[in-house]
């Protein structure tokens, strides 16, 4: 079962992993990672509540894009009351590794 079936829900984008000539394979997360930071380079700082309703992705393929995102310290997560503010950050974090 693929990972889309397992979201429960039919993206516009319909794909597991785009195979390119180089041999590298992009994921249906780093395509919504790319999505986001382009959500937040044009709108700003959000509420991930907005950015799951904006994007044209399941909630959970999002939410994984976010989390990835954090942890690169490309966007900086900060709660507010009952919702999780979403701001991109100017200087991407280096981790072990990556």
């Amino acid at each position: 079962m693929d990972a889309i079936a397992l979201a429960g829900v039919e993206p516009a984008h319909q794909t597991d992993a785009i195979h390119r000539p180089d041999g590298a394979v992009v994921t249906l997360v780093g395509l919504v990672e790319g999505e986001v930071l382009t959500y937040l380079e044009e709108h700003g700082a959000a509420t991930l509540r907005g950015l799951i309703r904006a994007l044209d992705w399941p909630a959970p393929f999002v939410t994984m894009g976010v989390g990835a995102l954090i942890r690169h310290g490309l966007v900086k997560g900060v709660q507010h009351d009952l919702e999780i503010v979403l701001e991109p950050q100017c200087e991407p974090r280096l981790t072990p590794g990556s």
